[in-house]
């Protein structure tokens, strides 16, 4: 998974490099903000969507099939707060399909569509609050 290799990336070294030349390269290498803000939408996607499928387990009456599928998803948003701990992220997004953001400025959000937007947002150091939104819904982006 890209995750767990950016998480080894971002927190070890690498231990077998005789001439150096991954070092050098790690030392390099950047996320352009574009990419973080993909990467951590798509973190907090899969564990919505991993989320979702213990639901529908529950619904079915599978309560070890739900509770398999929520460990994972659980998992999953550990790791998103862990990146966004480690980077100083502000906000993480998912969004449901068929969904979509009316951003009316800067900061004032509206979610329109079928499905569910979910919005994670550092309230503090490891302090997040998490926002589940319907269709109809508003919401200020503006950071603390």
């Amino acid at each position: 998974m890209v995750c767990d290799l950016v998480m080894i990336e971002a927190l070890c070294r690498i231990l077998y490099d005789p001439q150096g030349i991954l070092q050098a390269l790690k030392g390099e290498a950047k996320m352009t903000p574009e990419v973080e803000e993909e990467f951590l939408g798509d973190l907090l996607d899969e564990a919505r969507s991993l989320i979702g499928k213990a639901e529908r387990a529950l619904d079915e009456g599978d309560l070890e099939t739900s509770l398999l599928w929520l460990r994972r998803g659980a998992m999953e948003l550990a790791e998103l707060l862990f990146y966004m701990e480690l980077t100083g992220s502000t906000f993480g997004l998912g969004l449901d399909e068929p969904i979509c953001l009316e951003i009316q400025d800067e900061a004032h959000v509206r979610v329109h569509g079928q499905g569910r937007a979910y919005i994670l947002k550092r309230t503090g150091s490891l302090r997040f609050e998490a926002r589940v939104l319907e269709p109809g819904e508003e919401i200020e982006m503006k950071g603390e």
